[in-house]
């Protein structure tokens, strides 16, 4: 097995022939423009040999990036999880891609001659992740090579697969995350927000390690939180997010707590792993000092995020284009089901009130910005161009969250999944 990194979680699995393109972002920038490699990386499509296979894990753009979609041949076959709502489907077709091998989860299935997939949902109780994620066991002629690429394995998962899966030769598991919590919470200081950020990467390296010591592969290799910020924010939030800049304090994390010592093998952009070895066969990891950091953060605070639409004049009738997506949310809830005791508050630059949505009522109540706001609320500020990208559908509400396209304060400081994942049918 040779493994080609390209960054996050973006990487080429070479064995017996066959070449199996992972979650592939290697065009442009992802995750609504705001996202580029970390380190960054020329590599493209035209660089690396045409794959055989695709894999996709899920539709976030950090995993399948349009513009590198496009520069694929529409007739490689594309392995995926079978699964409703049928988002990666619909995406791929829309993409123009002609052969989907969607497995069920949960059942091993030959997809070619040496080739057996299977597989399964994220790991962890989280309900975006639970309709969207999914990760993948690739069994080559014997040789079983695992991917998580953004779900940590918690232990239930790893006792079970483990139990199935005696041999585990490579393992890529996710050691942080992504996303605009808590940089973009205003409601937190500076001070609060170092303390949170410790407190979730200790967590994700507990699962990291643990995960490691039930799978016992003989190679890991630590994927995504390969990425920094471009755009309004960038020097604030590169510094705030949840992802480690240097992987090699996950490899001493897992040293000092880890019980099974197999090989944990750091990769970035460019670098080839020879895992039948346990050998890096071309380039070298590389920490990057703080100053280098600074000046790499500073030169992406120049670079606008990437956008979809970009208008010139207030739109005067943007009240009623929230007020139709209203609409079209509540026929959602009602058929999911859902309708937490929670309200979202819009609050548009360049516009004279906030736009306040009730989540137990199909209404949009405009309010002064010197108004009282029930408690508990999601308060958002965001530009014109950024809700016409979600509201028209050329942006998921996700992306723009995690592309840190959005600030954020919440009241109480308690983190409602549901309105979070409703916020993705909020649109015309």
């Amino acid at each position: 097995m040779r493994v080609a990194h390209y960054g996050n979680a973006c990487f080429s699995l070479f064995h017996g022939g066959i070449h199996i393109l992972c979650d592939p972002w290697l065009e442009a920038p992802a995750v609504a423009g705001g996202w580029e490699k970390f380190p960054p990386t020329d590599i493209r499509i035209k660089d690396i040999p045409k794959p055989d296979y695709i894999y996709i894990s899920h539709i976030h753009s950090d995993h399948c990036e349009p513009e590198t979609l496009a520069s694929l041949d529409k007739s490689t076959p594309v392995i995926g999880l079978a699964r409703q709502p049928a988002f990666l489907e619909r995406m791929l077709r829309l993409h123009g891609f002609q052969k989907l091998l969607l497995v069920p989860e949960g059942q091993p299935t030959e997809i070619a001659p040496g080739l057996r997939v299977e597989t399964f949902a994220a790991t962890f109780n989280h309900v975006v992740a639970e309709v969207i994620d999914s990760s993948v066991i690739f069994d080559l002629d014997g040789y079983v090579a695992i991917n998580c690429n953004d779900n940590s394995p918690e232990e239930p998962f790893c006792q079970q697969f483990a139990g199935r899966y005696p041999k585990i030769d490579l393992a890529f598991l996710p050691c942080a995350g992504g996303g605009s919590y808590p940089a973009m919470y205003g409601n937190f200081s500076d001070a609060e927000k170092e303390m949170i950020i410790a407190k979730v990467l200790e967590r994700k390296a507990a699962v990291f390690t643990r995960a490691i010591d039930l799978l016992r592969p003989k190679i890991t290799v630590p994927v995504a939180g390969g990425y920094a910020i471009r755009g309004l924010h960038p020097i604030q939030v590169n510094w705030q997010q949840i992802r480690r800049l240097n992987l090699e304090e996950i490899v001493e994390y897992h040293r000092e707590r880890g019980q099974y010592q197999g090989l944990i093998s750091l990769m970035q952009p460019g670098m080839e792993l020879d895992a039948d070895r346990g050998e890096i066969i071309k380039g070298k990891y590389r920490v990057w000092n703080r100053e280098e950091l600074q000046r790499h953060f500073q030169q992406l605070s120049a670079t606008p995020a990437v956008k979809s639409l970009t208008t010139h004049r207030r739109h005067l009738t943007l009240n009623r284009l929230v007020r139709n997506a209203r609409s079209q949310l509540w026929r959602r809830q009602e058929q999911s089901k859902l309708f937490p005791a929670y309200r979202i508050v819009l609050d548009v630059e360049g516009q004279s009130s906030l736009f306040e949505l009730d989540l137990q009522k199909d209404e949009v109540l405009e309010q002064p910005r010197s108004a009282h706001l029930v408690e508990p609320y999601l308060r958002m500020t965001l530009d014109q161009d950024t809700l016409l990208e979600w509201l028209l559908g050329f942006e998921d509400f996700n992306m723009l969250d995690s592309g840190h396209r959005i600030t954020f304060f919440r009241v109480p400081n308690l983190y409602v999944q549901e309105a979070y994942y409703l916020m993705s049918f909020l649109r015309l």
